[in-house]
């Protein structure tokens, strides 16, 4: 009896590797009732076969099938059949559909090219690269030509050109361009291009066409082109225009600038964006559009929007609090953008682009300063103008009682020893005369003496230890006189005259029941450097302790602390409201 059953149809076509020359694939082998000999590859279309396999002496899993001197980046359909000892063949299988990968690499079609527009700009540019499947991308490489670091853009967009503005001063860069296909074939490199940025080019560049733009705010400008293609008769300009500012060095598009302008236009106004240097390109044209010639540039530098509603927050006797609102993109300007705080028309402080606040400290009582407040992007991109608000700080403590609670130890307060020469010192409050020091302000040295009401002695720096502060007898000596300074973080800090920039501070350890001070360099996060003022008052009073005591005039001290009045446990009245 002769067999006249085919084996079964091999089922399971599965690629496992394609190169640009070969494809590597499995299929699940047949069965047949005597035994199958061989399998035929076909590819799909063709009647001669591509490939015979044998059957294996013992299969054991997928067949595996290695196809190769095929053509790269070319699509093919496989197909397998199976045949026993008899001859018989099977039905072909389903395809198995795979594409070789593409090994041709872009072809760049010219010269990279490089031209600097502005100080810290170039503009590359290059003829459109081909390839057999397409171009995914250009990539252009950039080295420092004395560090020998590199920086890499990447343009995906199909553009034939790239603005960095990333250059720094002084310095030298080699740009070298390749092109990638999507399979990652890279192009040969192309030409090299050397750029530097000096500083005779920087200058040159602030006045390039200078005089051509006119009325700049923080969102607009005018630039004024008529008389500047004479002798070209142009049909027409092609206007676009760049900003920087975006990640990497990349300029952006502008919207809404990049048209076609008729010959009668002479002038254009353009829309900028605050705190941002832009570059627009104007293009003379032929009556079919065609270029005349590269264009003008014009370089124009947005100043950050001026700072609205300047106000005075917080007044002292040393220091002004003032508050603004910020109208600039933080986010964008992030890391760029800073405000210029000015006293009376000179810079005193630069505070980062997110405050809205500041303090002004060290200054004098009673009198009178004016603030302005200029948001800047970069060394000189300043706001054209900001509002005006006057501050006056309060009048100065004289011939008046305070008792200075320190920050840290909130419930012992500052004395002066009763004895020439011995330290000044903090201890519990215990609302004797020793807790309440007499102020006298000295208006030409502009600071303060601390009195001791029992002896009259004086604060003062001890002129064998620069850090030690002592009692010492008043001769209106330098060392003798204090800068009561208003903090930021609350309180007070008492600052030498003697010793500008030294403070007290409180120590830590505590011997008899007091912790001795000694003169510090100033630090903002030391607590122990910061006191809480309170102003008392001296009156008159008469006792009446009842009894045999009758009666006595004496000084007794009130120190009002929030709604808590301390007093002596007698009956008080003053004098002056006593029935004659």
């Amino acid at each position: 009896m002769f067999d006249r059953t085919p084996p079964t149809v091999p089922q399971k076509l599965t690629e496992l590797e394609t190169t640009g020359t070969s494809v590597t694939f499995t299929f699940e082998p047949s069965t047949d009732d005597i035994g199958v000999d061989k399998y035929i590859i076909y590819e799909l279309g063709e009647y001669d076969p591509i490939k015979t396999i044998e059957q294996p002496t013992e299969p054991n899993g997928p067949i595996k099938v290695v196809v190769d001197g095929l053509k790269p980046f070319t699509e093919y359909r496989f197909q397998v059949t199976s045949i026993d000892e008899a001859l018989n063949e099977s039905s072909q299988s389903k395809s198995l559909i795979v594409k070789t990968k593409d090994t041709e690499p872009p072809q760049l079609q010219g010269d990279l090219k490089g031209k600097r527009t502005y100080a810290s700009v170039v503009k590359m540019s290059w003829p459109q690269p081909t390839d057999n499947d397409e171009v995914a991308k250009v990539q252009l490489k950039r080295e420092d030509t004395s560090s020998k670091a590199t920086k890499l853009f990447t343009i995906t967009d199909g553009s034939t050109f790239f603005y960095d503005s990333t250059l720094e001063e002084g310095k030298t860069y080699t740009y070298t361009m390749t092109a990638f296909d999507p399979s990652g074939n890279e192009s040969v490199a192309s030409n090299k291009v050397v750029l530097k940025r000096s500083d005779e080019e920087d200058e040159k560049d602030k006045d390039k066409n200078k005089d051509q733009v006119q009325n700049i705010t923080s969102t607009h400008a005018t630039i004024h082109f008529g008389n500047l293609f004479s002798g070209l008769s142009p049909s027409g300009f092609h206007i676009s225009g760049l900003f920087s500012g975006l990640s990497g060095g990349v300029f952006g598009w502008i919207p809404g600038i990049n048209s076609h302008k008729d010959k009668e236009t002479t002038s254009i106004d353009v829309e900028l964006t605050p705190g941002e240097e832009h570059i627009f390109t104007i293009v003379p044209l032929d009556e079919d559009g065609n270029p005349l010639n590269e264009g003008i540039t014009f370089i124009i530098t947005a100043p950050p929007n001026d700072s609205k509603e300047i106000k005075i927050i917080d007044t002292k006797q040393s220091l002004v609090s003032i508050q603004w609102t910020n109208t600039n993109d933080l986010e964008r300007l992030k890391g760029r953008l800073v405000h210029d705080i000015y006293r009376g028309g000179q810079l005193i402080a630069t505070v980062d682009g997110e405050a809205t606040t500041f303090s002004d400290q060290a200054l004098k009582p009673a009198t009178s300063y004016d603030y302005e407040v200029f948001p800047r992007v970069g060394k000189e991109n300043r706001a054209l103008k900001s509002p005006k608000v006057q501050g006056t700080t309060l009048a100065p403590y004289h011939n008046q009682l305070l008792c200075f609670n320190s920050v840290k130890y909130p419930e012992e307060v500052l004395r002066i020893g009763d004895m020439l020469g011995t330290e000044v010192y903090l201890q519990p409050f215990t609302n004797d005369v020793g807790d309440f020091i007499e102020i006298s302000y000295d208006a030409k040295k502009q600071a303060y003496q601390f009195v001791n009401r029992r002896d009259r002695s004086v604060m003062s720096v001890d002129e064998k230890n620069p850090m030690r502060i002592i009692s010492s007898e008043n001769k209106q000596l330098d060392h003798q006189f204090w800068r009561i300074i208003d903090a930021v973080e609350g309180g007070v800090r008492i600052e030498s005259y003697s010793s500008s920039g030294k403070v007290m501070e409180v120590g830590t350890e505590k011997n008899d029941n007091k912790r001795t001070l000694t003169l510090q360099n100033k630090d903002t996060n030391q607590p122990a450097q910061r006191f809480k003022e309170a102003v008392t008052d001296t009156v008159e009073y008469e006792f009446r302790g009842g009894g045999t005591l009758g009666s006595a005039k004496m000084f007794a001290n009130i120190r009002i602390m929030g709604n808590k009045k301390r007093t002596s446990c007698y009956s008080i009245r003053r004098i002056n409201d006593c029935p004659t």
